[in-house]
């Protein structure tokens, strides 16, 4: 797991403590002449451990560089195959091309 973190500093229910960057990869996305995505996944303190992760996707375009009107769903497949298998839930954050967190 990465040393990088995200510290909320308490404040909200399930919220508090320091999560995890247990991914940060570039994922292909929209299948053969698709593109790509910037994805990092935060994973919950133990504290928090009823929260699912947290995945925020940037830089989201398609073969032109134009992003599509569907990024979202071009994205949250390609992560639920790939990094959670199993079906778990997760929480995602979709920033727009050109933008990244």
């Amino acid at each position: 797991m990465n040393t990088h973190s995200v510290d909320t500093g308490g404040g909200e229910a399930g919220m508090s403590g320091v999560w995890q960057l247990a991914h940060d990869m570039v994922l292909p996305v929209g299948g053969r002449y698709g593109t790509v995505a910037h994805v990092r996944v935060h994973e919950p303190p133990p504290a928090g451990s009823r929260c699912a992760p947290i995945t925020i996707a940037g830089q989201v375009g398609d073969h032109t560089g134009q992003p599509p009107n569907d990024a979202p769903a071009h994205v949250t497949a390609p992560i639920q195959q790939v990094i959670f298998p199993s079906g778990r839930c997760f929480n995602d954050v979709e920033y727009p091309a050109g933008r990244s967190p």
